[in-house]
């Protein structure tokens, strides 16, 4: 069966990553344009891939052809089976555990986010700080292992590498664009929450700013 033309220069690998052990599905999309080229491209790396990526291929794709968004090499990143990728994220995505505070029900909500996360760590046998931490891990498989394979393979633009996450995912790319090393330069936060964040995140903005040229 052929592919739709936007999906034809799709290629998958699983590659362990040397940060943590963890097995990540690696998808790489290239735009239609790009055999014909000899140019440098941005490239994105989507985080979530198995949500988000055939989203972003189709936005990028779409809005190129029509002159309203630039071209973009796509790299989806996603715990690849049979790993959970719904616990997996959350330890990838966040710098440390929330505190006993924030885990608070607020006074008078029928809701709190957190239980979620209790009920995931006991149904998995899991302790509740475990489920968070490994930022850096996650940070040093896409800067370290996964991009200079990419490098090699593909004609990037070093000075527009991105990463977008939604979620928790947004809390790594906040957590990513705050970093004093990383060859990120490029963002797409959606919806995240600042709770694991908060107790360092108006020292480390203050930092970013003082340290930015831009």
């Amino acid at each position: 069966m052929r592919l739709p033309q936007n999906l034809q220069s799709l290629s998958h690998e699983t590659i362990k990553a040397d940060s943590n052990g963890i097995d990540y599905d690696v998808w790489t999309w290239v735009p239609p344009g790009y055999e014909q080229s000899d140019q440098a491209y941005p490239l994105l790396f989507v985080l979530d891939a198995d949500m988000f990526l055939p989203a972003a291929v189709d936005t990028v794709a779409l809005m190129s052809s029509i002159g309203e968004a630039r071209e973009a090499i796509l790299v989806g990143v996603t715990t690849a089976p049979p790993g959970n990728h719904g616990i997996q994220r959350t330890i990838d995505y966040s710098a440390k555990p929330p505190t006993q505070e924030m885990r608070a029900t607020p006074e008078g909500a029928a809701f709190n986010f957190w239980v979620l996360y209790e009920q995931m760590a006991k149904a998995t046998g899991t302790a509740f700080e475990d489920l968070f931490g490994g930022t850096d891990e996650f940070h040093s498989f896409l800067a370290d292992q996964l991009l200079p394979n990419l490098n090699a393979s593909f004609r990037i633009n070093a000075n527009e590498i991105g990463v977008a996450g939604h979620s928790s995912g947004g809390d790594f790319a906040v957590d990513t664009l705050l970093r004093e090393d990383t060859p990120f330069s490029r963002f797409i936060v959606g919806s995240y929450g600042t709770d694991v964040l908060d107790a360092t995140l108006a020292e480390r903005e203050g930092a970013f700013v003082y340290r930015s040229s831009d």
